[in-house]
Formats: C-alpha cells, sequence, structure tokens
C-alpha cells in the first residue's frame, strides 16, 4: 500500500519482539531496517525510539558504542520539544514517560563509565524535559539543548549510517524482489564486518577518549554546580536518579570533587517505601514506623560513600535535585537511627543547576517588603482558615508596631485578582495562604482561592507583571506540592513550577507536601519569619531553625486543618489526626524549600 511510516512502525516492533526472545542480532537487523525508513518519512519521534532500541541491544557487550545512540535519541527529543506542545494531552504524557525513559538509560550508561559530568548534563536536560511537560500549554517552553558527541562518536554515527542505508537499499530491493540482490547482499555484509572490525580497532581509542571525557565531563559539572555550592560555604549539590533495579546518587562538592554511589532498591521498591514513609508521617503518633522507614530511606539516599564525605567536608547544607518518587519525600525527616536529618543539616531542593539564580540575596528587614493574602472564611466546599489572619498580622508590621516586615496585607474580600496583580511590584515576598486545588491531570484547571472564593487560575500566574523581582513565594496552604500518583513526581512541586522555573521568575519558594494542621502552619510561619528577619540566617536555615522549635518541644491547642489545597488524584488525606506536640514530623515535616535557598 505504499505506507511507509507504518512499515518503518512494524519493522521496529518486529525488532522489538526479537529483542523480548533475546534475539539481539535479529532485533538489531529488524532496527536497522526501521531506522532509514522512519528518517525518509521524517518521523524523528520514531526515528528516536529506534536509536533508544539499538542503545538497549549494545549497551551490554557494547556500552561505549550504545552511549553514541542514546546521545543521538536523547538530542531528536530535544529538537522535538516546541513540537510536543500541539500534541494532546494523553500524548504529551505517553511521550514524557519514554522520553524520560532514554534519558535514564543514557544518565546510567554514563555514569557507568564513569562520566560523572555528562551525566549530570543529561539529568539537567531531564528535568527540564519534565517542567516543560508539567506547565505544558502555560509557559513558553525553555529551549533544547544537545548532547555533545566527540569526535570518535561522530564518526560511529557515520560509518554506521551508512551502513543503515545500504541496508536500506538492500531490504527495498529484497521486498521488490530486484535482479541485484545477491549483489547488494555480498556488499552489505562486507559493509557490515568492516563495521564490526571498526569497533573493534576503535576500543581502545574509545577508552583513552573515555578519560578525556571525564575531565572535560567534570569541568563542565563544575561550572554549572560551582554556583550553588560556592554560594553559602559547606554546601554539598546531590542527584538521586531513579532507575529500574537500582538508585544512583551522585554528589559534587566545593573544589569540583565528584563522586557517586548506588542503592540497591529497584524503582518499585523506592516507591514503596516512600508510600509507605509518607503514610507512616500523617496516618499515627506511633514515631516506630515513620523512623523504621525514615532510616531505610537515609541508608538508601545518603549511602555509607556519601556520609563519609558529609562528615570529612563538615557538610552543613544539602541541596537536593530530586527524581522520581524522591519528589514526594520530605528530605529533612530522614531518619539515621538517632536523629532527623533537619537536626544536622539545612536542607533545599532546586529543579535544576542551570535553573537557580544564586545571585540575588533578601537584604535587610527594612529593605524587604512582603505583601501578604489570605483567606480566612469558608468558601464553598472549603473550610475556614481562622490562624491566617494572627499570622498574616505576626508577619507584616502594624499601625501598632507588631509584625516584623514592611509591606501590605489583605484579607477575604480584600484579596482580589486585581490587588495581587497590581500589588505585587515593590514587594520582594509574596505570602499566599489560602486554598487551592492542583489538577495534575491539567494544570491549566489548577488554581488557588482569591479572598472572595474566585478561582486565580495556573495560566494567569505567567502573566504577572515583576514576579522576577520576587525573590520569595511562601504558599501557606496544604498539599501545595503534592502531585498526582503516577509515581514520576511531576507534579510534587505544585503551584511552585509556575512561580519559578526560568530568570524572569521568581527565586524560590516554600511549598508543603502534605495537608497541614492551620494552628501549627501559622506557628512555622511566624517563626521562619522571625528567623529570617535576623539578617544572620538563608531561608534554608531560617527555615530548619523554625522546625527545630516544634522538634523542640513547641505545643498547640487543638486546631483543624490547614485548609484543602487538594489534587483531585490524590487519595482522601487520613482522617485520624497526631497528637499535638509538634515534635511529630507530621507538623514541621511537609514544608521544603525549592530553589535559592540563601
Amino acid at each position: 500500500m505504499g505506507d511507509r511510516s507504518g512499515e518503518a512502525t512494524t519493522l521496529n516492533n518486529i525488532g522489538g519482539v526479537y529483542s523480548a526472545l533475546g534475539e539481539k542480532q535479529k532485533a538489531l537487523e529488524y532496527y536497522n531496517q526501521a531506522l532509514p525508513l522512519k528518517r525518509a518519512v521524517g518521523d524523528r519521534s520514531g526515528e528516536a525510539t529506534t536509536l533508544h532500541n539499538i542503545a538497549v541491544m549494545l549497551n551490554k557487550q557494547q556500552p561505549e558504542v550504545s552511549i553514541v545512540f542514546y546521545k543521538q535519541s536523547v538530542n531528536l527529543y530535544e529538537s522535538l520539544r516546541k513540537d510536543i506542545r500541539k500534541l494532546p494531552r494523553k500524548t504529551q504524557e505517553t511521550y514524557a514517560k519514554s522520553v524520560s525513559e532514554t534519558y535514564r538509560r543514557l544518565a546510567d550508561a554514563l555514569l557507568a563509565q564513569g562520566r560523572i559530568g555528562e551525566a549530570q548534563k543529561v539529568m539537567e536536560l531531564l528535568k527540564i524535559q519534565e517542567i516543560n511537560t508539567l506547565t505544558e500549554g502555560t509557559r513558553s517552553p525553555i529551549p533544547e539543548s544537545q548532547v555533545a558527541l566527540n569526535q570518535l562518536e561522530q564518526e560511529i554515527v557515520t560509518k554506521y549510517t551508512s551502513l543503515v542505508d545500504f541496508g536500506k537499499l538492500l531490504y527495498d530491493c529484497e521486498q521488490s524482489k530486484c535482479s541485484r540482490y545477491s549483489e547488494y547482499n555480498t556488499q552489505y555484509q562486507k559493509l557490515t564486518n568492516a563495521y564490526t572490525q571498526f569497533i573493534e580497532d576503535i576500543k581502545s581509542k574509545l577508552a583513552k577518549v573515555r578519560s578525556e571525557e571525564i575531565e572535560r565531563g567534570t569541568q563542565d559539572f563544575i561550572k554549572s554546580a560551582d554556583r550553588i555550592i560556592n554560594a553559602q560555604p559547606n554546601t554539598i549539590l546531590i542527584y538521586p536518579l531513579v532507575l529500574p533495579d537500582k538508585v544512583r546518587i551522585l554528589w559534587a562538592t566545593k573544589g569540583g570533587a565528584l563522586d557517586q554511589a548506588e542503592c540497591p532498591l529497584s524503582e518499585a521498591q523506592l516507591s514503596k517505601l516512600t508510600e509507605d514513609f509518607r503514610t507512616a508521617l500523617q496516618d499515627s503518633d506511633d514515631l516506630n514506623p515513620v523512623e523504621t522507614t525514615g532510616k531505610k530511606l537515609y541508608n538508601c539516599l545518603l549511602p555509607e560513600k556519601l556520609r563519609t564525605v558529609l562528615k570529612t567536608n563538615n557538610i552543613e547544607n544539602l541541596i537536593f535535585v530530586p527524581d522520581r518518587s524522591t519528589n514526594y519525600l520530605p528530605m529533612g525527616a530522614l531518619y539515621d537511627g538517632k536523629q532527623y536529618l533537619i537536626q544536622r543539616f539545612a536542607i533545599s531542593n532546586i529543579l535544576s543547576a542551570g535553573l537557580t539564580n544564586t545571585d540575588d540575596k533578601l537584604q535587610s528587614v527594612a529593605k524587604t517588603s512582603v505583601l501578604a493574602l489570605g483567606l480566612t472564611e469558608a468558601r464553598g466546599k472549603f473550610s475556614a482558615l481562622p490562624n491566617v489572619k494572627s499570622e498574616l498580622g505576626a508577619i507584616v508590621r502594624q499601625q501598632n508596631g507588631t509584625g516584623i516586615y514592611p509591606g501590605d496585607q489583605y484579607l477575604n474580600q480584600a484579596f482580589t485578582k486585581t490587588i495581587l496583580e497590581d500589588k505585587i511590584r515593590g514587594h520582594r515576598i509574596l505570602h499566599i495562604a489560602t486554598h487551592g486545588e492542583f489538577k495534575p491531570a491539567n494544570p491549566r484547571e489548577s488554581y488557588f482561592l482569591l479572598g472572595n472564593g474566585m478561582p486565580y487560575r495556573i495560566p494567569d500566574i505567567q502573566n504577572l507583571r515583576d514576579l522576577k523581582d520576587i525573590h520569595l513565594v511562601v504558599l501557606s496552604a496544604c498539599e501545595t506540592g503534592l502531585g498526582g500518583p503516577d509515581g514520576l513526581g511531576l507534579e510534587v512541586m505544585g503551584m511552585s513550577y509556575f512561580f519559578m522555573g526560568d530568570q524572569s521568575k521568581a527565586k524560590a519558594v516554600m511549598a508543603s507536601l502534605w495537608q497541614v494542621n492551620d494552628a501549627s502552619t501559622s506557628q512555622l510561619m511566624q517563626q521562619f519569619y522571625q528567623n529570617l528577619a535576623t539578617g544572620t540566617m538563608s531561608k534554608a536555615e531560617a527555615l530548619r531553625q523554625a522546625q527545630l522549635s516544634m522538634i523542640q518541644g513547641m505545643r498547640i491547642g487543638k486546631a483543624g486543618d490547614r485548609g484543602s489545597f487538594t489534587i483531585t488524584t490524590t487519595p482522601t488525606s487520613p482522617t485520624t489526626r497526631i497528637s499535638h506536640n509538634l515534635s511529630h514530623p507530621f507538623y514541621w515535616a511537609p514544608f521544603i524549600l525549592i530553589g535559592n535557598g540563601l
């Protein structure tokens, strides 16, 4: 019928069947037939898939060569970013998952070769892909990039392309039963043997280039990570990479020291452990399951090799670039057997090193103005938040002299769309204490409530003028950070992704990972701002000290939950509530700082 696109897809799928049967050579034959057809019909996404499949076939026997094909696949996906916005939402989600696997496999292959710097670059690209997927249709996509191929890798591409192009000629001849089939087949076998010999001949060169790539990649990683690490003393940058069969942890410290370690937990095991940990944190006042699961996660995400680095280098600040299910973890609540991680370190997360601005810092109280917006009254299905009034009053300086920062506050009916959009200019902190609903299935429908009960939609956030002048957005509501059940963790940052993510947006966001207690949140927020106002603490340390004050015995009376900032695909929050001793991590652990932690 002349359906070349369908033919290419079928050839690729036959290759997949042979791969599943363990017949790698036959699989490669069919992938090699599919590849030039994919290119001929302009199916770049299909071409990327076939390149990925070829890389998988080569990974064990020829790992250096497999990297070449993974790189080509990733580069095609990078070039396709802007076109993905035209696809239906469900197609985008499926595409995002398939793309993610290629990036992860490439990063894993590079790490197996010791090429940590290159792997970090790939992980940064993956983070940007994930941000683009989450914010689809609400912001302009972050421009694509490319993974560099060295000279030898480019030679492999050239020779392999010649081989598969001739293979297409042979395949077409076979299909049409042309008279030159025997001649073409002989030539194809010669070309195949020549390519195989070429790979054998350059293995020693590839080993030499590998050491050069490690050095070059290390220097590139250092340039990217140094801004983050050197912004404050005694800091380490930690990248978990969640893979189907293990978790790789790589890190960078001052002076260009890079290293990695492995956790033997599979992706499924890590996800289950994360789910158990979250349940233990929210469902009971029994600390045993919290400490037991927290210790397992601690051992995985901070392996012994990394713990030695933390001790040797006197590390005080941990900055995570979370991946997959680790996005759902309150890192401060991980347990080392004696204490929580937050009792030893100031902790923050970043979207990616490349998207984090560490140049901007909060100045003195006199030069830091707060725009505080809140809702105290019940609105529709959302309950009242009685503690929001005292929270805002304690943060923004009042006429009677109370309050911490200069600024403006607007409650209930006064908190309108116009006030938010017109009053944001001139302020450095935006504090929003209200309900909201984040919908992972369609971010365009997500919103938070204005004081009059009207929704402020996610797409409108991108139009906030002067958001680039905002240093910190505080989302003092519940589940502003929690995402859906797909395990990818793409939505876990929730609203924060839309307030930040590039140089024209806010520098940092504080959010919460689960439904928080109204009174305890008010206490923590007031303590956080008091700490920040001293001028002696970074935002990460100010949050840490506020959390420590809870751990050390702060108590409250009975109070309701801080709103219902819900995720529509998230299971109903537990109805059981813990004793009002705020030392339990239920109260202090959900608060996370994302972005510039200075």
